[in-house]
């Protein structure tokens, strides 16, 4: 491949987005672009477009006519009516998959009694059996998601670490969706025995991390973007939480359940503003202002 001579390459990254953003309705969310240097001093230019949860995506450029359209091997033709609707409705069923998904693996949880969380990451195009799972090296490498021992399941893969007091399983599916339980999430209270008290700012750790594991996984099939993203707190009612001075704060919790609106993630670089809107809903649940682990800027605050 020759590669490109490209003199200013700020200002063709510039022009791309501007005919990004003036010529596309809605514009195509995760995509990104940038020019790759090589030792000839020529580019590689790299444009990268996900599958979107928002097509079909209208062209105006203002030197055509408004229109959809349809790769067809190597030429783009108008769309149709007809294909326009199928289109959508492929969307919409891929969206409502992923909700199927995370609500039936609610209803599965339900099973363990007690305070918990569950965290999903579910992508919207995935395919049957992406993952070999009889593969050795894909449990292995896998197997680095949870701290439990790898066994095969009807679900997929699963990492549990299970006691009478504690149960907390990593779940990985054939078709490359995600789950992190960790029952239980609070701790009966020194000075009140009676009452059980959650440390919100170790529950943000520990999703975070494990967030943030399988961003960064390597794995092909895994997480693929674009992504389901949804964490559901239940067995709440009767629970507190702890201050951030360690003590614990007089409200109770007198619902059962935290379900946050499942979020579509089309870059992983959006991942830290999603967790931080889920952790605030979270503190907010408790009567505070929201996670006290972020700054103004919302940057979390280093521990």
């Amino acid at each position: 491949m020759p590669g490109l001579e490209l003199e200013n390459v700020d200002e063709l990254h510039n022009r791309i987005d501007h005919i990004l953003n003036d010529n596309l309705d809605e514009r195509l969310p995760g995509l990104r672009h940038r020019a790759v240097p090589r030792s000839d001093g020529r580019h590689f230019y790299v444009i990268q477009v996900s599958p979107s949860y928002l097509a079909p995506h209208m062209i105006t450029m203002p030197s055509t006519k408004p229109r959809f359209y349809l790769r067809v091997n190597t030429v783009n033709a108008p769309m149709n009516a007809q294909q326009i609707k199928d289109t959508s409705l492929r969307v919409e069923r891929a969206q409502n998959r992923a909700m199927g998904f995370i609500q039936k693996r609610l209803e599965w949880n339900a099973r363990f009694t007690g305070p918990a969380y569950v965290f999903n990451i579910v992508p919207l195009y995935s395919q049957p059996y992406k993952i070999d799972l009889t593969s050795e090296d894909s449990v292995k490498s896998l197997s680095s998601l949870g701290s439990g021992y790898p066994s095969h399941s009807v679900h997929g893969l699963l990492l549990k670490h299970e006691s009478e007091l504690r149960r907390e399983h990593v779940l990985i599916t054939r078709d490359g969706a995600v789950e992190s339980l960790r029952r239980p999430i609070a701790k009966t209270a020194r000075s009140n025995p009676d009452l059980a008290l959650i440390r919100v700012t170790g529950l943000e750790m520990k999703i975070l991390e494990f967030a943030k594991a399988v961003a960064k996984h390597s794995h092909p099939g895994l997480a693929e973007l674009p992504v389901l993203v949804g964490l559901t707190l239940v067995g709440l009612k009767g629970i507190g939480i702890w201050g951030n001075d360690g003590f614990p704060l007089d409200q109770v919790f007198d619902e059962d359940q935290i379900g946050l609106e499942p979020v579509v993630l089309h870059d992983w670089n959006d991942l830290d503003v999603t967790l931080k809107n889920f952790f605030d809903v979270i503190w907010q649940s408790f009567g505070t202002f929201g996670s006290p682990n972020y700054d103004e800027n919302g940057a979390r605050i280093p521990k």
